[in-house]
């Protein structure tokens, strides 16, 4: 039961984002549209880690890891 408890909490405290699938679902996002999301999120949230991906000096993906900021 602690087990699946801890796994719930973990979900809950753990948001991540993805520029890919965001821009795939919502073609009239640009990039500085996205980047405006990220500093509201960054309000309640912490980043933990992110990764850009480049292809021909074009980003392909931005996926950030956030942690909800403790109350």
């Amino acid at each position: 039961m602690n087990e699946n408890n801890n796994k719930k909490n973990t979900m809950r405290l753990f948001q991540y984002l993805n520029y890919k699938v965001i821009k795939e679902s919502n073609t009239d996002l640009s990039f500085f549209d996205f980047i405006q999301k990220l500093e509201k999120l960054q309000k309640m949230h912490t980043v933990k880690q992110s990764v850009c991906n480049v292809r021909n000096k074009r980003i392909t993906s931005y996926s950030i890891l956030f942690q909800k900021k403790a109350v």
